[in-house]
């Protein structure tokens, strides 16, 4: 028995089988499409594990991006967040230095006030 896959002398066989009569070139002809039947089966299966493996390697690229990307986006919340507790108190000091300044300019005021009028 032939190796399957020597595709030369499996063609030599089946010109030999088709040159006998009608009925072995009938075999011949089954036999040819039964190999072309099996090779297109493990081409095709063959590509769709590679398929398969090449997602499973996206997905894990994917899935490690949104990762680093929540984390990213985890670490600038929590400055930004600090960044306005800080401006928050400082902009609550600053309103508090601007009421005295006001109350002391008004007292100025009043002053000036009773002594023009």
């Amino acid at each position: 028995m032939q190796d399957p896959t020597d595709l030369p002398g499996l063609i030599e066989t089946v010109n030999y089988a088709a040159s006998q009569n009608d009925r072995w070139l009938l075999i011949a002809t089954l036999v040819l499409f039964i190999v072309a039947g099996g090779w297109m089966t493990r081409y095709f299966t063959a590509q769709i594990q590679i398929g398969r493996v090449e997602s499973q390697e996206v997905t894990k690229q994917f899935t490690a991006q949104v990762k680093d990307a929540r984390a990213e986006s985890q670490t600038v919340m929590e400055r930004f967040t600090e960044h306005l507790i800080k401006t928050n108190a400082d902009l609550s000091l600053l309103m508090a230095h601007n009421t005295k300044a006001l109350e002391r300019n008004t007292h100025a005021l009043e002053k000036v006030e009773r002594k023009l009028g």
